[in-house]
């Protein structure tokens, strides 16, 4: 079971994918080093991930539901596919 401020952090790194952010947001970190370091604390924590993961399958963006995805842009749209897929794992300058 999460505590309250975990939870509030995850909610938060799913609305901005910041792990800083969000730590700051939810623990009320004032210092951005400590922000920092509460945040990567946070995502090493074991049941911290296993709820991000839940929600992102539950949403059907989990890593399975993202590849296949990934494998039908490129199986059907070639060299402009891959390309695409590429963008949407966040490569920019393709």
């Amino acid at each position: 079971m999460l505590t309250l401020k975990e939870r509030l952090f995850v909610a938060r790194y799913l609305a901005t994918r910041n792990a800083t952010q969000a730590a700051a947001e939810a623990y009320r970190c004032r210092n951005r080093n400590v922000a920092a370091v509460t945040g990567c604390r946070l995502l090493r924590n074991a049941k911290v991930c296993s709820e991000i993961d839940r929600i992102l399958d539950d949403a059907g963006l989990g890593l399975d539901a993202t590849i296949k995805r990934l494998k039908v842009y490129t199986e059907i749209g070639g060299i402009k596919g891959i390309k695409v897929a590429l963008r949407l794992l966040g490569y920019r300058n393709i």
